[in-house]
């Protein structure tokens, strides 16, 4: 069983935030999906920089909150340092479908 997911909001004004500790699997996926789908379509920073390990549940969900908010005219962006979620995305082939910087700050700025 994965470590406890630890998601905390917070706002720059512009866009919703929220930092995501932890890993992101089958059995913590459910808590991640609710917090976003209380986020209105306006903007969205996902801050995965803390976070360990994310599997195909995890994967699934960036998909579909992409695409939804493309759908409504939102912005959903992803803050990811380099290591296996980054590499995750590469091998996928998400790392050019999504919005994914480094940082929360340059995600914010884009």
């Amino acid at each position: 069983m994965g470590l406890l997911l630890d998601i905390t909001p917070a706002s720059n004004g512009t866009d919703r935030i929220l930092s995501v500790r932890g890993e992101v699997d089958i059995a913590t996926v459910g808590e991640l999906e609710e917090k976003i789908s209380e986020i209105g379509d306006s903007g969205l920073i996902l801050d995965l920089t803390a976070t360990d390990f994310m599997d195909s549940s995890g994967l699934r969900l960036l998909v579909s909150t992409h695409e939804r908010f493309a759908a409504e005219g939102g912005r959903f962006r992803l803050a990811v340092r380099p290591g296996p979620i980054s590499r995750l995305l590469e091998v996928t082939g998400l790392m050019g479908h999504l919005d994914v910087h480094e940082t929360v700050e340059e995600a914010a700025s884009a």
